[in-house]
C-alpha cells in the first residue's frame, strides 16, 4: 500500500465504521485492517454466526441481522461515521440473492441517509460493463446487462445507488474491482488452485494470457482511500492489479531509460538474482550453462550501469545521479521517504520473485562474555525495542508481538512488509560463494561496468 493510501486511512482512527458482509472474503480483510493497523472500531453486521468464526478473532462488534432488514439495518448504522458495504448474495435461490445485492444496496443507502453517515463505500463489479471488447477500458464505458443474476443484479444496485446520489445526496462511492485473489479467496484463488491440481483445467497458451486480476490488500486499500478521499461522491471507479514488473523489464529499462543511470548493490549473490531469475533459473544455480546465461545478461547490461554501490545508492537516486538500482529495502526507505510519499520513488519485487534473506545475531563459541551477550540477545529480542529498530532501519521484524510497536505506515508498506503472495515467490540462498564459475563472471563483469 502507497504512503498517501496509509495517512489518509489514519483519518478513519477512532470513529466507528459499519462493514456489511464482514464474514467474507474481502470484508474480513478490511476488519482485520481497519482495526490492527488503523485503530478503528468496527462493528460487523452478521446474518449466519457460523461464518464469523474467522471475524470474531478481531475485537469487534458483532451485530446480528441482514441487509434484507432495514429495522437491524438502521440500528446497526447508528453512530457510524462510514459504511462499507461488502454483502452480497449468496444463499438462496437466484432471485433471493439478487434481491441480496439490489434491494440490500437501497437499504443500506437509506439507513445512511438516515443516520448521516459520512461515506459509503459499496463494493460493485467489474461485470456491470457487460462482455466487453478487448483492450482498455475505463468508467466512461457504457454499462451493459452480462446475461447472469450476480452481473445483472449488481447492475441494477449501480443505478440504483448513482440515481439516490443524485437526486438525495447519497454520500456513496462505488469501487468496481476486477477477480479479486488472496488468502482465503474461494472463486478466484482455492477454487482454480484446486482444478489445476486436480487436472480439471488446462492453461490456455500455457497460462501467459492477460488477466486482470487484483490483489486482495490492493482493493482493501482502494475502499480506505474511498472511504476519506473528498468529492467523489456519486462516483464509480474500476479497481485492479498493477500491471506485474518483471526481471525482463528491469532488464530492458537498464539498456534503455536507465541506460548509464543505473546503481547495482556491490554484492555478487545479490545481482546474479537478477538474470538467473529471469531466466527461470534458481538463484541458487551452480549449472555451469545456467551459469553463462547470466554471464551473458550481465556483460549485457554492464556498460549501461554508472556504478555497483553499497552504500549510497539511495542518495544517488534522491539526487537524480542515478534512476534505477538493484538493491535493499532500508535504505532506499530512509533516504527516499519524501519520494516515496508522492509517488515519485517506489520499490519493486519482480513477479518471477526474487531473494529471501534474514539478519541473524549470532555468539561466537570462544566469547569472552558470554553473559553479555546473553543480554544484548534478550533486549534486542524485546518486541518494542525490535518495533524501535524497524522504525528506524525499515527493514520488517519477523517478531510478531513487536508489530504493535511498529508504525501503521510502516507495516502495511508492501515494500517492508509484503503480502503473502509475494513471500510465496522468494527464494532462500544457499551458499554458493565458492564457487569458482560465479567469482570468474563476477569479476569480468565488474570489469565492463559503464565501458
Amino acid at each position: 500500500m502507497s504512503v498517501p493510501v496509509v495517512e489518509a486511512a489514519q483519518e478513519l482512527r477512532g470513529r466507528t465504521v459499519l462493514v456489511t458482509g464482514g464474514t467474507g472474503f474481502i470484508g474480513c480483510r478490511l476488519v482485520e485492517r481497519l482495526i490492527l493497523q488503523h485503530g478503528v472500531r468496527v462493528r460487523v453486521l452478521v446474518r449466519d454466526f457460523a461464518r464469523a468464526v474467522r471475524v470474531a478473532t478481531f475485537p469487534v462488534e458483532l451485530v446480528p441481522g441482514s441487509v434484507l432488514d432495514p429495522a437491524t439495518l438502521a440500528a446497526a448504522s447508528t453512530g457510524c461515521d462510514t459504511v462499507f458495504h461488502c454483502a452480497y448474495g449468496t444463499a438462496g435461490s437466484q432471485s433471493e440473492r439478487a434481491r441480496t445485492n439490489r434491494d440490500g444496496t437501497r437499504n443500506v443507502l437509506e439507513a445512511a441517509l438516515a443516520r448521516r453517515v459520512r461515506r459509503v463505500v459499496c463494493l460493485s463489479t467489474l461485470m456491470v460493463y457487460g462482455h466487453t471488447p478487448d483492450g482498455d477500458l475505463d468508467e466512461t464505458a457504457p454499462r451493459r446487462r452480462y446475461g447472469d443474476t450476480y452481473s445483472d443484479s449488481k447492475y441494477d444496485a449501480e443505478l440504483l445507488a448513482l440515481a439516490l446520489a443524485r437526486q438525495r445526496g447519497a454520500p456513496v462511492v462505488l469501487l468496481q474491482p476486477t477477480a479479486v485473489y488472496g488468502p482465503y479467496g474461494g472463486v478466484w484463488t482455492e477454487l482454480p488452485l484446486r482444478q489445476l491440481a486436480s487436472g480439471r483445467v488446462i492453461l490456455v497458451g500455457g497460462g501467459d494470457g492477460i488477466a486482470n486480476a487484483v490483489y486482495v490488500d490492493d482493493l482493501v486499500s482502494a475502499m480506505l482511500l474511498a472511504a476519506v478521499r473528498e468529492g467523489i461522491e456519486g462516483e464509480a471507479f474500476l479497481v485492479s492489479g498493477a500491471q506485474s514488473e518483471s526481471w525482463r523489464e528491469f532488464y530492458e529499462m537498464v539498456k534503455g531509460e536507465a541506460s548509464g543511470k543505473t546503481v547495482f548493490v556491490d554484492s555478487m549473490g545479490d545481482v546474479f538474482v537478477f538474470p538467473l531469475k529471469m531466466l527461470g533459473y534458481s538463484l541458487n544455480s551452480t549449472d555451469q550453462a545456467e551459469l553463462e546465461e547470466a554471464r551473458q545478461i550481465l556483460l549485457d547490461v554492464a556498460p549501461h550501469l554508472y556504478a555497483l554501490d553499497s552504500d549510497k545508492y539511495g542518495f544517488k537516486l534522491k539526487d537524480g545521479t542515478s534512476t534505477l538500482t538493484l538493491g535493499w529495502t532500508g535504505p532506499l526507505g530512509q533516504e527516499l521517504v519524501d519520494e516515496a510519499a508522492t509517488g515519485e520513488a517506489g520499490y519493486v519485487v519482480p513477479s518471477e520473485g526474487t531473494l529471501f534473506w534474514m539478519d541473524t545475531w549470532v555468539m561466537m563459541a570462544d566469547a569472552p562474555h558470554p553473559n553479555a551477550a546473553y543480554a544484548w540477545l534478550n533486549y534486542i529480542h524485546e518486541p518494542e525495542v525490535q518495533g524501535i529498530e524497524t522504525n528506524y532501519n525499515l527493514y520488517a521484524t519477523c517478531n510478531d508481538a513487536a508489530k504493535a510497536f511498529v508504525d501503521p505506515a510502516i507495516l502495511a508498506n508492501p515494500a517492508i512488509f509484503p503480502p503473502e503472495d509475494v513471500i510465496a515467490s522468494l527464494e532462500g540462498a544457499q551458499d554458493t560463494s565458492g564457487n569458482t564459475q560465479r567469482i570468474d563472471i563476477w569479476e569480468e563483469f565488474k570489469q565492463k561496468i559503464g565501458g
